[in-house]
């Protein structure tokens, strides 16, 4: 239980943090349109619909690298790197399914939105070891069941456009 938990604390505030920043991100650059463009260019996939949507940008994409230079910087050696570009390309990665499943951006789809970002982490870490599966999944539930408390707050206080 104690490795369980510091593990948890080792990756999974990082996650969040690099998680809200995309919320802030969008938040900063609703005030200047132009600046930000979507990861995609606007293509669609073979299926007609957009390969990820209008909020996996580019910005995005630069401020999870960012961030996670400067974790490393900080702290080196703690994978906050990895973590940081694993946290964008789940986000990438939800809003490729979502698509898929013909969700519109800023449409809520559970499990997947509020998680993406660490279900794609327990993919990967099956794979590498990065993180425990138990870890991971720990941290899915734990996510998906306080996010919702924060994406409503950050609505109400004008941070984000949908409550969920």
């Amino acid at each position: 239980m104690n490795a369980l938990l510091l593990e948890l604390v080792w990756f999974l505030p990082w996650c969040w943090f690099v998680n809200m920043s995309f919320t802030v991100l969008g938040y900063v650059l609703r005030q200047y349109p132009t600046i930000d463009k979507p990861l995609d260019a606007r293509l669609c996939f073979f299926d007609g619909r957009r390969l990820l949507g209008n909020s996996t940008t580019w910005g995005g994409l630069i401020l999870a690298t960012a961030l996670g230079i400067v974790g490393e910087l900080i702290v080196p050696g703690q994978s906050f790197l990895v973590l940081a570009i694993l946290v964008f390309v789940g986000h990438a990665f939800g809003s490729f399914i979502k698509r898929r499943l013909g969700y519109r951006n800023g449409e809520f789809l559970p499990l997947i939105d509020h998680g993406d970002y660490l279900l794609f982490i327990v993919l990967v870490s099956g794979a590498t070891g990065l993180v425990s599966p138990v870890a991971a999944l720990t941290a899915y539930v734990l996510t998906v069941s306080v996010t919702p408390l924060v994406t409503r707050t950050a609505h109400k206080i004008g941070i984000r456009t949908e409550p969920l």
